[in-house]
Formats: C-alpha cells, sequence, structure tokens
C-alpha cells in the first residue's frame, strides 16, 4: 500500500481503524487530539466523550434489531433440511453477527465477515475481521467483487500466552487452493489456516464484504466516511473545550489591590469573614471570566444537527424529539426509512453468499450434502410505529375492507413476524374466538 491516498493506503488505513476504535466505543483517539492540541497541559484535562460514530451506527443499521424471518427454496429443501439449517445458523449466531456487520458498514462504510470451521461439530463460525487488518491481490484490477480476489491476507489472533494473557497474531494468505499463514508467530509460520495441509478445500475463499458504497476503480475496498472521523473529534474536542473553560473559569478569583503581597497573604476569605482594608488605597474585589460558553454550545449543536441530517437521519430522532403529532413522528422517521431500503438491498446479496458459504463447509466437514443449493428469501421484521392507536386501527380495518390488505399483513407489518407466522396466528386467534 505504497499510494497514501487510494483505499488501503496508509491514510485509509489509519482512518479506518481510527473508526473501527470508535464504533467500539474506545476514545484512545480522543486522548492522542488533546496531546496534539494542548502538548503542554493535556494531561489536565479531563476526557469527556460522547458515542456519536456509535449511536449513528445504531439508528441506521436496524435490519437485525428483530431476527428476521429467513426461508430457503430449491428442489431438494425439505422442512427437515429447514430445520437443520435453522440450528446452524442459530449455533453461529448469524443474526447476531449480521447485526455488528450491518452497523460496521454504517460506521466503517464496509465489513467483512469471514466463514471458519468449527471441525468439533461440523459447523462453522462467523468471524468480523477489521478492514484494516486486511489486504487483498486482484485477477482484475477492475474488479471489486470477493469472487475475483486472487489472493487475500488477514491478521488474525492465533495464541494466547498462558502467563501473560497477551495476544499473539499471525498472518494468513487464503487463495482458491491454499490457506497458509505466512508471517507471525514460528510456531504458525507456514501451517494451514482450514487443513493441516495448508489447503483450502472450498476451492473458493470464504469471506463476505458488505459496501456501504462502490469502490472506485481498481480498488477492492470502499472509500473510508472521513466526515464521520472529523465530525466525532470536533464533538469530542468541543465538550472537553467547554467542560475546561468551564472549570477553569468557573471560580471567581479574589484580587487584592495595595497592599503587599506578604499582607495579602495573611488575609481570610470566607462565608463568615470580613474583610477589612484600612488603607483608603486598597481594595478587594472578585476577579470573574467570561468564556461565552453559550456561543460555543449553540455551535456543537450546530454541527451536531448538521452531520446527523447529512448522513440520512432526522436531527430530532436522535438528539431529542419535539414532534407532538403523530404524522409529525413519522415524519421524522422517513429519511432513516430510505437508508433502510438500501441497506436491506446489499444485506439480502450477502445473506445469499453467506448461505453458499456455510453450506459448502458443512457438507465439506460431514462428508456428504447434508445442505442442498437454495435460493435465500428473507424478509426483514420491524414493529410498526404506532402513536395514535385508534386512528392507526381504523386505517388498517378501512385496508382490509377495500381489499389493499389482510389481517395476516397487517399482523406481520405490527409484531414484526413473517407473513406465514401471521397467517398461523390469525387463524388460531378466529378459531380460539369460536371456541369462546
Amino acid at each position: 500500500y505504497l499510494d497514501r491516498d487510494r483505499a488501503v493506503g496508509e491514510r485509509w488505513r489509519e482512518l479506518i481503524e481510527v473508526l473501527w476504535h470508535y464504533w467500539r466505543r474506545d476514545v484512545r483517539d480522543v486522548e492522542d487530539q488533546r496531546e496534539q492540541l494542548y502538548p503542554k497541559n493535556h494531561d489536565k484535562h479531563l476526557l469527556i466523550t460522547a458515542p456519536f460514530i456509535t449511536r449513528l451506527s445504531r439508528e441506521l443499521a436496524t435490519l437485525y434489531v428483530q431476527d428476521p424471518a429467513r426461508d430457503f427454496n430449491g428442489p431438494q429443501m425439505t422442512e427437515q433440511t429447514k430445520d437443520r439449517i435453522q440450528r446452524i445458523y442459530e449455533g453461529a449466531d448469524v443474526n447476531g453477527v449480521m447485526r455488528s456487520a450491518q452497523e460496521c458498514m454504517v460506521a466503517l462504510n464496509q465489513s467483512t465477515i469471514w466463514v471458519l470451521p468449527v471441525p468439533q461439530v461440523g459447523g462453522v463460525r462467523l468471524v468480523l475481521v477489521p478492514p484494516h487488518e486486511q489486504w487483498v491481490i486482484m485477477k482484475d484490477p477492475t474488479s471489486h467483487d470477493e469472487r475475483d480476489v486472487e489472493a487475500w491476507y488477514l491478521r488474525i489472533p492465533v495464541k494466547q500466552d498462558p502467563s501473560t494473557g497477551a495476544m499473539h497474531y499471525a498472518t494468513a494468505m487464503v487463495t482458491d487452493t491454499e490457506a497458509v499463514y505466512v508471517s507471525g508467530n514460528s510456531s504458525v509460520m507456514g501451517t494451514g489456516l482450514f487443513a493441516e495441509d495448508g489447503s483450502n478445500p472450498l476451492g473458493f475463499i470464504p469471506a463476505v464484504r458488505l459496501k456501504g458504497t462502490q469502490p472506485s476503480l481498481g480498488e477492492f475496498w470502499c472509500p473510508c466516511p472521513e466526515d464521520l472521523v472529523a465530525a466525532q473529534r470536533s464533538l469530542s474536542n468541543a465538550l472537553m473545550d467547554q467542560h475546561h473553560l468551564a472549570r477553569m473559569q468557573g471560580h471567581g478569583v479574589p484580587v487584592l489591590k495595595g497592599l503587599p503581597i506578604a499582607a495579602a497573604s495573611q488575609i481570610e476569605i470566607g462565608p463568615e469573614v470580613i474583610v477589612g482594608l484600612s488603607d483608603p488605597d486598597s481594595s478587594f474585589e472578585y476577579a470573574q471570566a467570561d468564556p461565552r460558553l453559550g456561543d460555543y454550545k449553540d455551535i456543537t449543536e450546530y454541527l451536531m444537527q448538521t452531520v446527523i441530517a447529512m448522513n440520512g437521519l432526522n436531527p430530532a430522532s436522535v438528539l431529542k424529539s419535539s414532534a407532538i403529532s403523530a404524522l409529525a413522528k413519522r415524519l421524522e422517521t422517513v429519511d432513516r426509512q430510505t437508508e433502510r431500503l438500501r441497506a436491506a438491498s446489499e444485506c439480502k446479496r450477502v445473506e445469499q453468499r453467506l448461505y453458499k458459504i456455510i453450506r459448502a463447509w458443512v457438507n465439506h466437514q460431514r462428508g456428504v450434502e447434508v445442505l442442498p443449493e437454495a435460493r435465500v428469501a428473507i424478509e426483514y421484521r420491524e414493529p410498526a410505529f404506532v402513536v395514535d392507536a385508534l386512528h392507526e386501527q381504523q386505517a388498517v380495518n378501512l385496508r382490509i375492507e377495500k381489499g389493499l390488505s389482510t389481517s395476516a399483513t397487517e399482523l406481520a407489518r405490527l409484531e414484526g413476524l413473517s407473513h406465514e407466522e401471521a397467517r398461523q396466528r390469525v387463524i388460531a386467534n378466529r378459531q380460539e374466538q369460536l371456541d369462546i
């Protein structure tokens, strides 16, 4: 990565790592910034920051807050096979990893999931590897597809020291036919990542990437959202500056005029003490600074509102909503729904590739075709935002009466169920009502 400005260059790696730490609520970068801005007295500043990037990622990454409904369609797919897939997905915590991967995609504009084998149970483990710990060599420089990667390098933990607890890392190279450690601890150098002989039994690289935006021509990785780095740094420094100014200038400083320093140091000051000055040329007063923190606070709030709005959210929905009516509250979430639709398209693509990789590992480890080819149909669940129950129910009844919807569809939307689950629930509810 000699080209500093490319995605994967030195600058890109530095900022992506900063974002990775901020997303994980690690604020070491704030301390580094204070040391650069105030080299003489930075150690006297109290550390104050706000998890802006974490909050932004969680507000926008909502597809997996509730578990989605997956259906696997194929000529050889049976209900028994679907149950087996469900158990494998639950064991690998696919929903939890995908939730974190989408949050990472919002914060870093990309995220990478590696699917590793678990020979002990014949299953898989999904690992979220930081983008700055990876680099690739492409078969075709104009492509940014995972299937066109010639060699993929990743740095991962391999061993923990039992006496100190320190973690040892090594770098592995993965190709379509090979997976070996190429640097790191001497005990793992040249050994295999997936198999003892260093082979890759799948015939393809078991990794999938979520892209926030399309990479530039000739680049595999997505651009780094440098504006988020700048916004997080500006917010943290603004909060610390305001606190430091208030702490240093909030107390009045007693000032004595017309007395020598030795005499002034003997005067007591307190709530029940009267200061008497016999010399008419002497004076005593408190000097009070005016740091104008109100203006600083207004500028900080304006910065936050602008950044939040430019990232697809309504500032009122993130900071503090002042909406009163149901319509106003709905309008606050319109931008968020637009971003959600954009992310859903990418996540559906990732879900299909994930199944392909999981199927390949399970079938290889068990020696037979346990999982057949299938098309993954995924339905994301998000509870309806109801703020006026009476008018909402009237609207539901009207849609059902006009044939624009059904009871099952409305229940699925309201409670975040799949259509089939909602249909069975409606049938059961009606049967129970008839029994009564």
